[in-house]
């Protein structure tokens, strides 16, 4: 879903089942078969059912003395809805959640939470906060670090340039840059995971990273938002 990446300004490295779950819309697949099991329970025991299963059952009597019997798709159908096999959506997407594995530390991949309750984090925050703070959470971002992975020409070191201590990344700009230890709102031994993971201090970190002036790409945000 690319445009889905485009919606919630996430970078196009970051894996879609993460972005899937910081905008609360389950994956396809989920999707899909969430419809089929309330359309299978609207169907339950109804006149219109019992009419179309008189049908299938006449057809297939039919189809069987004129060929041979072929084998049917692998397709989520009744017999599987039946069987559990078709698991209510939040179910379904925890356990298919639960199989991901981050390639690398991301607060979005590591988080439990899925659904509705990721949107918390967003409310109340504008365009650029929350794609910023999007960004932050998957890690895939404009500091050094990042650019450095993808391969960018001019970031041949993923240092960090303002205090040479470290790889530059969010949490690294967030918790231990010497740079920004004036700028700091949190008190120490405070862990990335909380001030990424609160809906209290989500748009507190939003802001404060964009008027950090390391993203390029808000500056413009933070001269119309904040100066």
């Amino acid at each position: 879903m690319p445009c889905l990446r485009k919606i919630t300004g996430a970078y196009r490295a970051t894996p879609i089942r993460e972005v899937e779950a910081e905008a609360a819309i389950p994956p396809i697949s989920v999707y899909c078969d969430e419809k089929l099991r309330k359309f299978f329970e609207r169907q339950k025991d109804t006149p219109a059912r019992r009419v179309c299963q008189e049908q299938c059952l006449w057809i297939r009597k039919r189809r069987g003395s004129r060929r041979t019997k072929q084998k049917s798709p692998d397709i989520p159908t009744e017999r599987a809805n039946q069987a559990g096999m078709l698991k209510p959506e939040k179910q379904a997407w925890e356990a298919q959640w639960a199989k991901g594995v981050a390639k690398w530390y991301s607060v979005a991949a590591k988080s439990s939470i899925l659904g509705k309750g990721r949107l918390k984090l967003h409310k109340g925050l504008s365009k650029a906060e929350s794609a910023i703070l999007i960004q932050s959470r998957t890690g895939r971002t404009s500091c050094v670090h990042f650019l450095n992975i993808r391969g960018v020409p001019g970031y041949e070191s993923p240092v960090c340039t303002h205090c040479y201590t470290g790889a530059e990344t969010v949490e690294h700009i967030l918790l231990h840059c010497s740079a920004e230890r004036a700028r700091r709102q949190w008190r120490g031994g405070t862990t990335i995971t909380e001030l990424l993971d609160s809906p209290e201090r989500a748009q507190q970190v939003a802001k404060w990273l964009i008027q950090s002036g390391r993203f390029e790409h808000f500056r413009l945000a933070n001269q119309l938002q904040y100066e």
